[in-house]
């Protein structure tokens, strides 16, 4: 899942098992979160954001098979298949077909334009990333 700092970055969300990244936001440690309220509420508001990312994925997913393995295509492929399967459940939960359904499929260069900024380096500037992170504990805590 994609988000957009102050900064106008885009990040996205992990869990505990991913490390902190100028690109990947993932909770502060238990030990750590437990002592400071605004790092417990940062944790909380990113473990929700992450809830909601994997119950929509789980409904795709229970509609689409093509979701319970690596899809192995192109990235704009791949776009295109996640879109198209969402515009589907839609149309399939709605039973109409409006013009709204298919305002979704943009040309794939506005949906990458978020991750262009991410370089393919071994290793990240961890303070960067820790100040990307605390930037986000002060939004969530404002």
């Amino acid at each position: 899942m994609s988000r957009q700092n102050e900064a106008g970055r885009h990040v996205l969300i992990g869990d505990e098992a991913f490390a902190l990244r100028t690109y990947l936001m993932s909770p502060y440690p238990y030990r750590q979160s437990r002592s400071d309220i605004c790092k417990e509420k940062y944790n909380t508001r990113l473990c929700r954001a992450r809830r909601v990312v994997e119950n929509a994925f789980g409904i795709l997913a229970q509609r689409w098979r093509i979701f319970y393995r690596p899809i192995e295509v192109s990235v704009e492929t791949t776009i295109i298949i996640v879109k198209t399967t969402c515009i589907l459940h839609n149309y399939l939960i709605s039973k109409k077909c409006d013009e709204q359904y298919f305002e979704f499929l943009a040309p794939p260069e506005a949906t990458l334009e978020a991750f262009r900024n991410i370089e393919n380096g071994p290793r990240r500037d961890p303070n960067l990333a820790f100040q990307i992170c605390e930037k986000f504990v002060t939004c969530f805590n404002n």
